[in-house]
């Protein structure tokens, strides 16, 4: 008469073979693309995931970035993929960014936000360069983007800068569609200062920590 341990046995043999399965696992593997402009962060924020962070940067035109292997305290691993660092210069954008976006699963733009508040041409570059982008942009993508505003820390009202650059954003693009979806969503409008290690070890936790492949 153990006909009535049947679904016991068999709830816990589904439950093992679930732990068995994810202990055996790959881990997770991403594609990541770093474009902004001219020293806003991009080789910063790649040497702090490469542990180089104390690495003096110096103006990148193209560099092979290797594979990137990120450890979290809840013992989850997250593999970047082999991808590239290129300069911020508008001479990088036609031969890198289509390709790039094309290959990656997790965008960044990154941009000085105490630049774009104080200087009107570097703004219209900063959309011009968001422009392209969106016109690009595949509406049935699961790609992520992520406008990454630096520099905070040279800002007197990071409150009031983040919100007359949102604003003036908002009035650029469409909310419904292309990269203008993701300004509208938290989380992926993010200002930090690439001076601190707290911020950019919060950016690295958001981008990565969720991931589920």
């Amino acid at each position: 008469m153990i006909w009535f341990l049947i679904p016991i046995i068999g709830v816990l043999y589904y439950f093992s073979m679930k732990i068995i399965v994810k202990a055996l696992a790959p881990n997770p593997k991403t594609s990541l693309a770093v474009l902004g402009m001219h020293q806003s962060g991009k080789t910063t924020f790649y040497n702090f995931l490469r542990d180089r962070y104390d690495k003096e940067t110096t103006q990148t035109n193209v560099e092979e970035v290797e594979e990137i292997t990120l450890q979290f305290p809840n013992n989850r691993t997250v593999i970047i993929k082999a991808g590239k660092d290129i300069g911020g210069e508008d001479d990088y954008v036609r031969p890198f960014y289509l390709d790039l976006i094309a290959q990656s699963d997790v965008v960044l733009f990154l941009f000085n936000l105490a630049k774009y508040t104080d200087d009107k041409q570097y703004a219209r570059h900063v959309k011009a360069r968001l422009t392209y982008i969106n016109c690009h942009w595949k509406a049935d993508t699961n790609q992520r983007f992520y406008l990454i505003m630096t520099h905070k820390d040279m800002l007197t009202n990071e409150k009031d800068a983040f919100k007359k650059t949102m604003s003036d954003l908002y009035n650029s693009f469409s909310r419904k569609d292309g990269i203008g979806q993701y300004l509208q969503v938290k989380g992926y409008t993010i200002v930090l200062n690439m001076t601190s290690i707290e911020d950019l070890d919060k950016l690295k936790n958001g981008l990565f920590n969720k991931i589920e492949k």
